[in-house]
């Protein structure tokens, strides 16, 4: 919750949103709705950034974050039925998102985790 912003409001979809995730530690939002996109927010600054609009070519209804870059969406096509896909988001905009909200340097376990080559630098 440390990186939680105030509370604010933005138009984070076009069209009504059907359902919300955050991911386990805050940073992001990913937002699905009926423009049949979905919506990746970083939330580690002091206003929402838009990171990704990922199109589904169907209603992105509820979603769940299955790893740090890895979320899964139930797409829905009314009177189509209803699949689950998984998407792998870009590890570098996950890893600025999260190098925003880090309040210490990452150890060189964490660089490696997150593939980053110049740990010194973080």
């Amino acid at each position: 919750t440390a990186t939680w912003l105030p509370t604010r409001s933005w138009m984070a979809v076009e069209g009504r949103p059907r359902g919300i995730s955050l991911s386990t530690d805050g940073g992001l939002l990913a937002i699905g709705g009926e423009d049949e996109r979905l919506s990746v927010w970083g939330l580690t600054t002091s206003e929402p950034v838009l990171l990704d609009r990922i199109p589904l070519g169907a209603w992105a209804s509820d979603s769940a974050w299955v790893s740090d870059t890895t979320i899964g969406v139930v797409a829905l096509k009314p009177y189509a039925g209803i699949e689950w896909r998984t998407i792998e988001l870009d590890p570098d905009l996950v890893i600025e998102s999260a190098r925003a909200s880090v309040l210490r340097a990452f150890t060189p376990d964490e660089c490696a985790l997150y593939g980053i080559d110049s740990c010194a630098d973080s």
